[in-house]
């Protein structure tokens, strides 16, 4: 546990004649917010307030406020499409339904600084939202309306349910009696906690009074950082992974609104900044800000050590939707707005597709067909043009089949279902014929890693037979070829676990010291035309690789740690096909003809298997009139 936790302590005061004094001090926000409607309900004051003092300092915030004849303030309730069926009245608890439950009120739960479950265990808060018929009775038919459609049920009769379940909700919040079990959690933490509800507490209300004094402990915070670092004061004691799910699942509900992220991070000068840090941020590889609130570092420190999926998909989730709106990425537009998508789409990348599922997926190919559209064009790309500028984007076949294997189960796969199958049809053709599946010295995976991760996007309800059937065999047997040559398929992480990437190795060289070189971001390493007489690997930053086409620049990779670029004018000593810039400060490596005595190497060759020789040429050919 977390020691010296500043200390918050909550007044509740009344209005008479303009004056305000002190009613009561609480040390719990929720026992102060029950104090604080039943001096309401009282009517003998003109008004009641709360206010949050930590005990560091003077400065006190004002978290409820009512004045007796005061207009209303107007909330509106979120626009939501979706809304989880609930069996039982546990169910109502559950995470899917908080989470819809914090984004249909989340105007009047960012008010207060509520996390839903906060509100659904707080009689005070249920009882000012029934009081306010407007967002009470907007946010039942909203609900009524979207569970009508899935049930069959007339929008009215799914009403009254609701209706009944609130009622009973609030029942239950009037005697949940959870605060003594809170104090559990701040002396003892939360193994402490399921240990003491599995002895004392029968199986089936355990979740209810779990949930409960989770509730009591995060009224303990004024803001959204003062939750997160109370929830991870909880995780840095926390072991298994029953009370890791539970710690998952309270982060990522601070985490889902967008209120929690801008308090946490700051503003951003960009959208495109703004989703590469909570991209780095989900992997916990994130540079925090130093203006930013403490608990944003915490959260960054435990996700490098601990996988929470859920925090990992709430991040991502917000991503994603903002890539698929129509908000530009950066102010300046043009080849700097394509330059950020490409690197974004880098950030993205894992060993076998994209971080972020089916949803990211979608979101970067809708947001291809603005992003690598050319800046004299007037019209979006088609969606089939937007999948092949991602995929020569993308940094090998693993990827690039990862990602449409996930696009395919997607709402925008589906309906160009004949493009995604047939780039999938391609790509499976050259890894069939021989064509490396991730690169031999590529970031972050082995072919047996690679493989699975594959075989774990397969849905034989999106692919025709046969090509799922290609694919299964095509890697079945790239994972078979590995184990024959001694490359046995390595152990996996745990998932809990994060895995740490070993540092990748540069070639050896007498001359290899002389050989490497730190390029500034923005500095160009070779252009388009150069006399090609050096490679490049890559051990950290970021290059991007384009062409030029008349002022205009046209990204075709970004490349990262552990890959090679420029090799091909070594076997040919050809001119550069193409241009490339370090966007990030990056350290290379120059591999020249002389340290690899490529040159006699290829007059040998030509002498000893002149058709061999040959038959290279010619697939560097073909690879230059590809690109």
């Amino acid at each position: 546990m977390k020691s010296g936790f500043t200390k918050t302590s909550y007044e509740v005061l009344v209005s008479d004649r303009g004056r305000w004094t002190i009613d009561s001090v609480h040390a719990a926000r929720t026992l102060a917010m029950e104090t604080a409607e039943t001096v309401l309900a009282r009517k003998q004051h003109e008004g009641v307030k709360v206010t949050a003092k930590k005990d560091s300092s003077a400065e006190e915030k004002v978290i409820f406020e009512e004045i007796v004849g005061k207009a209303e303030k107007p909330i509106s309730i979120a626009p939501i499409d979706k809304a989880p069926l609930c069996g039982t009245l546990d169910e109502y608890y559950q995470f899917k339904s908080r989470r819809t439950i914090s984004r249909l009120l989340r105007h009047y739960l960012d008010e207060h600084s509520l996390t839903a479950l906060e509100f659904l265990y707080s009689i005070g808060h249920l009882r000012m939202l029934e009081r306010s018929d407007v967002l009470f009775v907007a946010a039942m038919h909203r609900v009524a309306g979207i569970q009508a459609k899935v049930t069959g049920q007339r929008p009215t009769d799914r009403l009254d349910e609701l209706y009944a379940a609130f009622a009973k909700v609030k029942e239950r919040a009037k005697g949940t009696g959870d605060h003594q079990r809170a104090d559990t959690l701040r002396t003892r933490g939360l193994n402490a906690l399921l240990d003491n509800l599995q002895r004392t507490v029968a199986a089936e209300n355990q979740d209810f009074h779990l949930l409960g004094a989770l509730a009591a402990y995060l009224g303990d915070g004024s803001d959204w950082n003062d939750k997160l670092e109370l929830v991870l004061d909880l995780a840095e004691g926390a072991s298994g992974p029953r009370a890791l799910g539970v710690v998952d699942e309270m982060v990522a509900e601070i985490l889902d609104p967008a209120s929690a992220i801008l308090e946490l991070l700051g503003g951003q000068a960009d959208a495109f900044s703004a989703h590469r840090l909570l991209i780095a941020l989900s992997q916990g590889v994130c540079k925090v800000p130093k203006y930013a609130r403490p608990g944003a570092a915490r959260l960054n420190d435990f996700l490098r050590r601990i996988d929470l999926p859920q925090t990992k998909r709430v991040l991502l989730e917000r991503v994603a939707r903002e890539l698929s709106s129509v908000r530009p990425l950066t102010r300046e537009g043009g080849t700097v707005e394509r330059n950020a998508f490409a690197n974004l789409v880098s950030d993205l990348r894992e060993p076998a597709g994209l971080i972020g599922g089916p949803d990211m997926c979608e979101a970067v190919t809708l947001r291809g067909r603005r992003a690598l559209r050319e800046n004299d064009a007037d019209e979006d790309l088609t969606i089939a043009d937007s999948m092949a500028g991602l995929l020569a984007l993308m940094s090998s076949r693993a990827v690039q089949m990862g990602y449409l294997l996930d696009l395919a189960k997607s709402t925008l796969g589906e309906k160009n279902k004949a493009a995604v199958l047939g780039a999938l049809a391609s790509i499976l053709k050259q890894v069939a014929g021989g064509a490396a599946l991730i690169h031999a010295n590529g970031p972050g995976a082995t072919i047996a890693e690679a493989t699975a991760a594959l075989k774990s996007r397969l849905d034989p309800q999106r692919l025709p037979d046969e090509l799922l059937r290609g694919i299964a065999t095509t890697l079945d047997r790239l994972l078979d070829h590995g184990k024959s040559n001694g490359h046995a398929p390595q152990p996996s992480v745990a998932s809990v676990r994060r895995p740490v990437k070993p540092e990748i190795q540069a070639p050896k060289s007498t001359d290899e010291t002389s050989n490497r070189k730190v390029y500034p971001a923005g500095s160009l390493i070779f252009s388009e035309g150069d006399p090609g007489n050096a490679a490049y690997l890559v051990h950290s930053g970021k290059v991007q690789i384009f062409h030029k086409k008349g002022t205009q620049e046209i990204p075709l990779a970004v490349l990262g740690r552990g890959e090679i670029f420029g090799e091909m004018s070594l076997v040919d000593n050809m001119p550069r096909m193409a241009s490339a810039r370090a966007i990030e400060e990056s350290d290379l490596t120059i591999i020249t003809d002389e340290m690899l005595k490529l040159k006699e190497r290829l007059e040998k060759l030509e002498k000893s298997d002149p058709i061999l020789r040959k038959i290279l040429g010619v697939m560097v050919n073909r690879l230059r009139s590809r690109t």
